[in-house]
């Protein structure tokens, strides 16, 4: 079973090539994202054959069930922050992957570098410009900076290279502090790390490309 855990927990934890940077591109993409956590599909049992499938394909028959069984678990957290370090303080921490600040939908319009985000009942919640600023250390995020001062929890977001080629949805996280940001067990932000669906067809990457 340990190998089977092990490939669980490398599947997670891998990151993009960073020497692929993109920082500048002639070409924009509007995209939107919805909180409906794409981890949590994982979790849904009429998914669960299909999960288990693939397992099998990579661990095997045997270790299948138990390569499936850890994914699904290091994604259902519901807790996040100085909480979860507490409560995860003897190990066997797990990730909340849910939108934060009441966020239900994030708009990325790349005509005018434009992030916003609307409430579940679909008001806007903020209307930001940004910029690139970086790639960070642990998994390869792609950092991006409001260009308004007074934006708060939304000053700053981190956004894995995904695209619907390769994993079906989008990996971020977003918030005040940038150095917070790029700590995954412990701060403001520990064991919080947002997932959506891309439910327009337009890969991600060329919103990266824009700034």
């Amino acid at each position: 079973m340990k190998n089977a855990y092990e490939l669980a927990e490398n599947i997670l934890k891998s990151k993009p090539d960073k020497n692929i940077e993109l920082k500048s591109s002639d070409s924009f993409a509007s995209i939107e994202l919805y909180g409906t956590s794409a981890c949590k599909k994982v979790q849904d049992e009429k998914y669960q054959q299909i999960w288990i499938d693939d397992c099998t394909e990579l661990v095997g028959e045997e270790n299948a069930e138990a390569a499936y069984d850890k994914l699904a678990s290091m994604v259902s957290g519901t807790i996040y922050g100085e909480e979860a370090v507490e409560a995860y303080k003897d190990g066997d921490g797990v990730y909340d992957c849910s939108f934060k600040e009441g966020v239900n939908k994030l708009e990325f319009d790349g005509s005018d570098s434009v992030i916003k985000g609307y409430d579940s009942e679909g008001k806007e919640i903020f209307s930001h410009t940004y910029h690139y600023v970086g790639i960070e250390e642990v998994r390869g995020l792609y950092e991006f900076k409001s260009d308004d001062a007074d934006s708060g929890e939304f000053t700053y977001f981190c956004i894995a290279p995904d695209t619907n080629d390769t994993t079906y949805h989008i990996e971020l996280r977003y918030g005040s502090d940038l150095e917070a940001l790029g700590k995954y067990d412990e701060g403001d932000y520990a064991y919080w790390l947002g997932s959506a669906q891309v439910f327009q067809q337009t890969m991600i990457r060329q919103w990266l490309r824009t700034v």
